[in-house]
């Protein structure tokens, strides 16, 4: 076997030894001999994708709960194409491995074709990039490679998950040798599976109004049950994006922070506890910069900590579970601090029960009745904008994991996402909620032969940016109808017929059998449901009036 191959087969090996099942192959001619040793590996399954930035979000999906999955993609513009993603597999940290074909150096900014700078191209949103050497037809670089290919994946699968970068250079002619079938390497021995030894947790001492928060955070079986067990002992407020909801002080907790008109003093931390990234709730952000605790502590194993608050965290580098165990022993249970929050989200929910059949149709009692009949053990994947935070205020409670891109929050690629999440699990059912710009944003997610047959999508068509008509301000200015919102109403039914995805259409409340058969159908199934584009606002204001 030539250098060249065995060189280049390196890549397949080291991507099998740290777990990656899933690659996504984008078409070009310099990343071809990239895709071809893959292929010829026979150790991944590959999905074709055509547009690289929906490719790129589709592995971010794919990796998800922590497997990491890799991008393939040619050079020049098409890798510029990943970088959204990217952002946000960096603020959610998920471990994306994005790997690049690329020209040797001495043809940069030379004039030649599909020729950019790529090296540390994602410097500012990437844990690491990896350059490999532009000479592949010597033996001695396998040790460079295996050393920079051992570097990349533990970087990007460690205790701070997140997306590496890893470019590699083609000298023409880059088709050489393939003649021949490369020699399978042994797969590198990785002891990915060892867990950092963890001593006696470092506690704070308990305050008398200790307030949890866990904001998004990949699933964790461990974590789950401390967030269980803490919860009789202290409130805590987990955000719809840490899959844990239910188990907060009320599982409608987000929902009265939202609408009730005060929240009492008594309800004031001494000691706010953080876990997780992003916290959705604005609501939550405003109360915390204005009643800051007296101290803040952020509990997670590595990465850097924000400050979302104002409140200067000081970092607990521990698992967060394996904190939440010890310091739920500290804490008495049925303490007064607790008591208040419950009763103070219980009194707006009383309040709401009261008079929800009032509720004219809209997005929130369309999303409302649907989530009571959807299947247990589902997986919800969310879009930004409107979709998420419906779902945070209505707190669906028989989901198995909830997803959102709230990393850099953008509404791109969350078709994408939703779709790579159910190639890679197709043992679950997923339902991606999605407004309409967002859906008709991503639409060439479904421009490929990849259709999973679990996927099922709610698109809430209100005919343009409707968020625009709900935060403050946008009201007020002369350019919101025309660049803000982009109104202006198109229905979904002929891009499902174009791209294979079957279509349901509703302009009122589907009764239950309706629903019923929307989740039974083979998919991908998609249902679009129609509301006026006030009808959003108002249901808005009359929560905040009740």
């Amino acid at each position: 076997m030539s250098a060249y191959l065995a060189n280049l087969n390196r890549l397949p090996a080291w991507l099998h030894a740290y777990g990656v099942a899933h690659v996504v192959a984008c078409p070009g001619s310099r990343n071809a001999p990239l895709l071809e040793i893959l292929h010829r590996s026979g150790l991944f399954t590959m999905t074709s994708i055509r547009d690289e930035r929906s490719a790129a979000f589709i592995a971010l999906g794919m990796s998800q709960r922590g497997i990491p999955a890799a991008i393939c993609c040619t050079s020049g513009t098409a890798v510029l194409n990943l970088y959204p993603a990217i952002c946000e597999a960096y603020y959610q940290r998920v471990p994306l491995i994005a790997i690049t074909a690329d020209r040797p150096p001495e043809l940069i900014d030379q004039w030649d074709g599909q020729t950019i700078r790529q090296q540390n191209i994602f410097e500012q949103h990437i844990l690491e990039s990896y350059q490999w050497p532009d000479e592949l037809d010597h033996p001695e670089q396998a040790a460079l490679i295996d050393q920079l290919m051992n570097g990349a994946m533990a970087m990007a699968t460690g205790s701070c998950n997140g997306p590496v970068h890893i470019n590699i250079p083609l000298r023409d002619p880059i088709y050489r040798d393939f003649n021949r079938q490369p020699e399978p390497l042994p797969i590198p021995h990785v002891d990915a599976a060892l867990q950092p030894k963890r001593g006696r947790p470092l506690l704070p001492e308990p305050a008398e109004r200790t307030l949890i928060i866990c904001g998004m955070h990949q699933p964790d079986k461990r974590l789950k049950a401390a967030i269980m067990a803490i919860s009789e002992h202290a409130p805590v407020l987990c955000d719809i994006a840490s899959g844990m909801m239910e188990h907060s002080v009320h599982p409608h907790w987000e929902r009265a922070f939202s609408f009730a008109d005060h929240i009492p003093e008594l309800l004031q931390a001494d000691q706010l506890i953080s876990i997780g990234t992003n916290m959705l709730s604005k609501s939550l952000k405003q109360w915390l910069r204005k009643h800051k605790p007296e101290q803040h502590f952020h509990v997670a194993e590595s990465g850097w900590v924000g400050d979302p608050f104002g409140t200067h965290p000081r970092h607990l580098e521990q698992h967060p579970a394996h904190f939440l165990e010890a310091y739920a022993a500290s804490l008495n249970a049925g303490n007064n601090y607790l008591k208040s929050w419950q009763d103070w989200c219980q009194e707006y929910e009383h309040r709401y029960e009261k008079k929800r059949h009032l509720l004219p149709w809209s997005e929130w009692q369309a999303l409302e009745q649907i989530f009571q009949q959807m299947p247990e053990g589902l997986t919800l994947q969310l879009g930004n904008s409107m979709p998420v935070r419906y779902a945070a205020w209505l707190s669906p409670r028989n989901t198995k994991s909830v997803f959102a891109n709230r990393g850099s929050s953008g509404i791109d690629g969350c078709v994408s996402t939703a779709l790579g999440y159910a190639l890679a699990h197709p043992e679950e059912q997923v339902l991606l909620i999605v407004g309409d710009v967002g859906f008709f944003y991503d639409g060439n997610a479904m421009w490929n032969e990849a259709k999973p047959a679990n996927l099922r999508i709610v698109l809430l068509n209100n005919g343009g940016g409707n968020i625009f008509r709900i935060i403050d301000g946008p009201q007020h200015l002369e350019v919101t109808k025309e660049f803000l919102e982009t109104a202006g109403y198109r229905n979904a039914a002929s891009l499902c017929a174009e791209l294979g995805c079957a279509y349901i259409h509703a302009d009122k409340m589907p009764d239950p059998e309706q629903i019923a058969a929307f989740f039974m159908q083979q998919g991908p199934v998609l249902l679009e449901l129609t509301f006026p584009p006030e009808s959003g606002p108002k249901v808005l204001q009359w929560l905040k009036n009740i």
